[in-house]
């Protein structure tokens, strides 16, 4: 299921905080930024290009330039540097899956807002509870044996 909605974001800028917002997009594998926005935020511009497909058949982009930019999720207090396709005649800024699944950010689909599900400790409470009921297996397998 495809959902869209919109953040804010704060990058920064030669000039200090630029605050925007973007639409977010499951669909879209690449983050993309107009090329205007693109020039005030940018960490770092890559050697690298990108061309983008869009949902009708047959349609791509010119080369687009990779940029790295810094950016922060004020709502869910996530920051970090992304690459985002830097698209002259863009409308708006998009983020899409590149960046979703790389800083762990996820839909919550009955607010429609955006959450951090922190891998570390959903893999630390699995862990627990397989050590947890590893020692009651243990202790009743002792328990067991006395009997015995």
């Amino acid at each position: 299921m495809r959902h869209r909605i919109y953040t804010d974001l704060v990058f920064k800028s030669k000039r200090g905080v630029i605050k925007m917002r973007a639409l977010v997009d499951t669909g879209a594998t690449d983050s993309v930024i107009p090329d205007n926005i693109a020039r005030l935020i940018i960490i770092h511009k890559t050697p690298f290009t990108t061309s983008l497909r869009g949902f009708m058949k047959n349609f791509r982009t010119p080369p687009a330039p990779i940029i790295i930019a810094e950016t922060y999720f004020p709502t869910i207090r996530k920051k970090g540097r992304f690459m985002y396709a830097m698209v002259h005649g863009a409308d708006e800024i998009i983020i899409g899956m590149n960046i979703l699944s790389l800083a762990g950010i996820h839909i919550d689909t009955r607010t429609g807002g955006l959450s951090v599900k922190n891998e570390i400790w959903e893999a630390f409470k699995t862990l627990s509870g397989i050590a947890g009921l590893g020692a009651i297996g243990y202790l009743l397998y002792k328990e067991a044996k006395k009997k015995k």
